[in-house]
């Protein structure tokens, strides 16, 4: 599967590298978009009598940005940004450790080993702490409890 430990761990920090950026442009998109699409919308409707421009147009842009932010909230990109960023930091640390041997590294026979140990553990907690960020039904449905 991989011809090297280096390799592995290269791997591994580019798929986290690929997450952290795709959650961080979808976080800051829609960032943008909630904040334009609030900002415009009473615009339109103060500008303008006609139906389209002063009800139609700013009635999208408010479920725009609702939508927008519900998803935020429920599906945390920027959350899952750091998440990823983080797993990838510390597999560059690793990698940096392994190649200038220092840290538990230097001078240790079994480096390689500890290399993909370390990677493999670091693989392993983002994703447990990934599983925490799953939107459960309790969050996602309507409970009366909370209501009182």
């Amino acid at each position: 599967m991989y011809d090297s430990i280096g390799q592995y761990a290269e791997d591994r920090r580019k798929h986290f590298e690929g997450k952290a950026n795709r959650n961080k442009k979808e976080a800051l998109f829609c960032f943008i978009v909630i904040i334009a699409s609030s900002i415009s919308a009473p615009i339109f409707i103060t500008l303008s009598n006609e139906v389209l421009i002063g009800k139609i147009i700013p009635s999208i842009l408010s479920i725009l940005s609702a939508g927008l932010t519900t998803w935020l909230q429920v599906r945390k990109p920027q959350k899952l940004w750091g998440l990823y960023r983080d797993a990838q930091r510390l597999i560059e640390k690793n990698i940096i450790d392994f190649e200038f041997e220092t840290n538990e590294y230097n001078s240790n026979p079994l480096k390689d080993k500890l290399l993909v140990e370390y990677v493999s553990e670091i693989c392993l907690k983002a994703h447990k702490d990934w599983l925490n960020e799953i939107p459960t039904p309790e969050l996602i449905t309507f409970n009366e409890k909370k209501i009182k």
